[in-house]
C-alpha cells in the first residue's frame, strides 16, 4: 500500500529556504575606489562597485549599492582606493538587512570609522580616469592582508557640505602609514600622489542565532509524520 506523505509536511519543505542578507552600501571616493566582497582577507575578492571622483563618485552624488551575501558565511569588505593629485580619502555609509551578520563595530550599520577598518599601502599606480562607472574591472593585486591604521580626516560634510549622500557621521579616511601619507595627518597635502591604498572591514556572521521560524516548524512536522507513519503502519 502506499503511503501519503501529510501535507503539511510538503508544504513546510517548500517554505524553509532563507532570505539572503543584503549588504547596501553608500560610498565617495577621491579619486578613486574598487569595492570588492571576499570570503578571505587575504583574497580580493569579487569586484562590486568601481567608482571614479568625477563619476557618480563625486561631492553631489556618491554611489550606493547592494550586493547579496549568503548567511552564515564571514565576509570581508575590501576596498582599494587610489589618489591622482591633491587630496585622497574615501567615506561611506554600509547597513545589513538582518541580525544574521554585523560589522566591526558590533551591528547592522557603520559608518566610516578609522576604528574599524584595517589598511595597507597598495604602491604606486597609474590613474586612468574611467568615462564611465565600472568600466575598469582590473586593480592592483591586494597585497596579504591590511592590519595598519587609518588616518581620520575628519567628516565627509565638514568637506564637501553635502548632507544628503553620506550625512555628517562618515570620515573620510586614508592609509596612516608613512608610504601612504608622506605628508603627514593633513588632508590638503597628506597623501601619496599617484599611488593607492588598501583598506579591509569584517563583517562577522552569527553563528549562535535562533533557527527560523521555518526552521522550527519543519522540525516539529517531521516529528508529527514520524508518529503518523508509525501510527498508520499499524
Amino acid at each position: 500500500m502506499k503511503l501519503a506523505i501529510p501535507c503539511a509536511l510538503a508544504l513546510v519543505l517548500a517554505g524553509t529556504a532563507s532570505a539572503e542578507l543584503q549588504l547596501n552600501y553608500t560610498l565617495f571616493a577621491d579619486d578613486q575606489l574598487y569595492a570588492y566582497i571576499s570570503t578571505s582577507d587575504s583574497q580580493l575578492g569579487t569586484l562590486v562597485n568601481d567608482i571614479y571622483y568625477n563619476s557618480c563618485g563625486n561631492a553631489t552624488a556618491a554611489c550606493s549599492g547592494s550586493v547579496s551575501l549568503s548567511a552564515g558565511t564571514t565576509y570581508y569588505l575590501h576596498l582599494e582606493v587610489f589618489n591622482n593629485t591633491g587630496s585622497g580619502d574615501f567615506g561611506g555609509l554600509f547597513s545589513l538587512s538582518d541580525a544574521s551578520a554585523s560589522f566591526a563595530n558590533g551591528t547592522q550599520s557603520m559608518v566610516s570609522d578609522a576604528a574599524y577598518w584595517r589598511t595597507g599601502y597598495a604602491g604606486r599606480a597609474t590613474f586612468t580616469a574611467p568615462s564611465s562607472v565600472a568600466q575598469q574591472t582590473t586593480a592592483v593585486a591586494w597585497a596579504g592582508t591590511p592590519a595598519g591604521s587609518a588616518v581620520n580626516y575628519g567628516t565627509y560634510n565638514s568637506y564637501y557640505h553635502d548632507a544628503v549622500t553620506l550625512g555628517t557621521s562618515a570620515d573620510l579616511l586614508w592609509a596612516a602609514d608613512s608610504q601612504s601619507s608622506p605628508g603627514g595627518s593633513s588632508r590638503a597635502n597628506g597623501a601619496c600622489t599617484g599611488c593607492g591604498v588598501f583598506f579591509s572591514t569584517t563583517i562577522t556572521a552569527d553563528t549562535t542565532a535562533t533557527p527560523e521560524p521555518g526552521t522550527i516548524a519543519l522540525s516539529g512536522t517531521i516529528f508529527a509524520a514520524g508518529l503518523f507513519f508509525r501510527r498508520y503502519r499499524r
